[in-house]
């Protein structure tokens, strides 16, 4: 379980992180699956040992940008 791996205040900024990344573009990439996207390259960053608010959130946004390289948000 995630928070077996990191404590409450990274698991917070996780959270927050994705919710700022989903909330900025377009409301397509609220489906499920791309929010899982998006989760998995967070989860990444703080595995990786970048566990800021900021890590997370420009990682959140980078998976955006790969899941839409044309325009960074769903069309």
């Amino acid at each position: 379980m995630i928070t077996d791996c990191f404590d409450d205040a990274v698991v917070l900024n996780m959270s927050i992180a994705l919710e700022r990344v989903c909330r900025d573009i377009s409301m397509e990439l609220r489906k499920h699956e791309d929010r899982r996207f998006v989760a998995d390259r967070i989860l990444a960053c703080a595995h990786s040992g970048k566990t800021r608010l900021d890590d997370f959130i420009a990682a959140g946004r980078a998976a955006v940008d790969e899941l839409f390289p044309q325009t960074g948000q769903a069309a």
